[in-house]
């Protein structure tokens, strides 16, 4: 008796373990299947942007053994080679933004021009194209050949021809714009845009969220562009395709991915006033954003050459976008501000919502003999946030304008503007150029243009700034504050 009641209990342990052992097993493959599930959710793009290539054999230079301001091959050589080992360690993109200006500061003849952007985007099909990743490229002020005129209608032809050339040209970016118009034939309903007309298109990314990026010409919209035509309502008709862009995606339930070469607003870290579009056209297109903020995930900017971002407010002060600007591949100085580290990006994205979920940015370490590349930060590691957001932004605009010392949010994104460069801005009022001021004109300036995109606004933002040596601007929150507690 004795001996079956220790066998039962013995057949009963044996039960047990293996009863654990095979949930344990259980359990394991779960949480495989949901790892991978999430990690499937997961999806990558590059933004890159200004390269303002200039070619060592037309500059009389040797590109393999001459490093320095007048040859900059070798950078994008390194990029070509960040971008190969980064897919090689399991981080393939989905898609690639180039952000354009690929052209130099100084003016080229347009076979020059030409021959610059085949060598250029010889580069980038090496790692993306031929490994069937698409590249989404956009057109920037030093892509044409009188670098910051337009391309309009009634422009010369010899400018209209680009786009042309750039669309129709298989050395150039024929498989880039045909992948992209290809993208988009499941949808005949879906506006279509000729990029050989006026430089801008879309594409359409179906992965369990759809997403439809959009691509602008920002050059026809500039303010030095009525030096050179009068002013016309909508050049090439692209607010309109634009409006039926977004009203295609509201409808069919897909988020949108704006791309622009030059943002809206001023830049921010000019200390006067620029304003990178003709009025009209800056606060249409910040009109369409707030009007259609309930899709667009994000809008993709450059030019500025810096590690920026701007907060798109409503018409009650609440955060409704964010405007997210890519740092250079040139390294070329910044007139009175400095010079930036060469400096290229990878984000994070949710294939199942299309929300930005982090983002990584490298930057190349030019030691004398062997540059090599080191990852800067993470964003929301460096900003301590948990995710990436509007909110998220302002509230970080916020934080700039209340926070002081050198672990502030302020000190943390004044030290990455440039990279790992100092600032040599000269600022009155401002010894070290730091802007270390909560109420400085420097500081103040700056979040304003960061955080007022109409121009009216940013106006009013910029003379408060001026009223006074240590001026205190509004919070967004108190902003909006003001707004919600009015009478209706």
């Amino acid at each position: 008796m004795i001996r079956l009641g220790v066998q039962k209990r013995m057949g009963n342990c044996t039960v047990s373990r293996t009863y654990l052992l095979l949930t344990g097993v259980l359990m394991c493959v779960i949480i495989f299947l949901w790892k991978a599930g999430q990690d499937n959710d997961v999806g990558m793009f590059w933004h890159l942007a200004d390269a303002h290539l200039r070619l060592a054999y037309l500059e009389g230079l040797d590109s393999e053994n001459q490093f320095g301001p007048k040859n900059n091959e070798y950078l994008v050589r390194f990029v070509v080679e960040k971008c190969k080992y980064e897919m090689s360690q399991g981080h393939k993109p989905d898609f690639v933004i180039w952000g354009g200006d690929i052209g130099p500061h100084k003016n080229l003849t347009p076979e020059q021009l030409i021959q610059t952007i085949r060598w250029f985007s010889d580069r980038l099909n090496e790692v993306f194209e031929n490994n069937s990743i698409p590249i989404f490229p956009t057109i920037g002020n030093h892509d044409v050949f009188r670098k910051n005129s337009s391309l309009s209608p009634i422009n010369d032809l010899v400018e209209t021809d680009l786009c042309r050339r750039l669309a129709t040209d298989d050395g150039l970016w024929k498989k880039w714009i045909d992948r992209a118009d290809e993208s988009l034939a499941k949808y005949p309903d879906i506006p279509r845009a000729s990029f050989s007309q006026g430089c801008f298109h879309s594409m359409l990314i179906e992965r369990k969220q759809k997403i439809l990026l959009i691509n602008l010409n920002s050059i026809i919209w500039i303010t030095t562009d009525l030096i050179v035509r009068p002013f016309e309502e909508d050049p090439f008709g692209q607010f309109q395709w634009l409006q039926s862009s977004l009203l295609w995606a509201r409808k069919h339930k897909a988020k949108v991915f704006i791309v622009t070469h030059k943002p809206p607003g001023n830049i921010v870290f000019s200390p006067v006033t620029s304003y990178q579009f003709i009025r009209e056209f800056n606060d249409r297109l910040v009109s369409l954003l707030r009007k259609f903020s309930d899709i667009v995930v994000a809008t993709f900017t450059a030019h500025e050459h810096i590690d920026s971002f701007r907060v798109l407010l409503d018409e009650d002060n609440h955060p409704a976008g964010m405007l997210l600007s890519a740092p250079s591949i040139d390294s070329s100085r910044l007139g009175f501000f400095g010079t930036p580290d060469t400096r290229i990006r990878l984000y994070k994205y949710s294939r199942r919502s299309a929300g930005i979920l982090d983002y990584s940015q490298f930057w190349l370490h030019l030691t004398h003999d062997n540059p090599v590349w080191e990852k800067d930060y993470e964003f929301r590691q460096l900003y301590n946030t948990r995710d990436i957001s509007p909110l998220k932004f302002a509230t970080l605009l916020d934080r700039f304008m209340v926070d002081n010392g050198a672990e502030s949010p302020w000190e943390i994104y004044w030290d990455h503007q440039l990279g790992h460069n100092p600032d040599v801005i000269g600022v009155i009022g401002e010894v070290d150029g730091r802007c270390p001021h909560i109420q400085s004109n420097c500081r103040c300036r700056r979040i304003c243009a960061m955080r007022h995109l109409i121009i009216s606004n940013l106006e009013q933002c910029y003379r408060i700034c001026n009223e006074t040596k240590y001026s205190q601007l509004r919070t967004i929150r108190e902003l909006s504050s003001m707004y919600s507690l009015s009478p209706n």
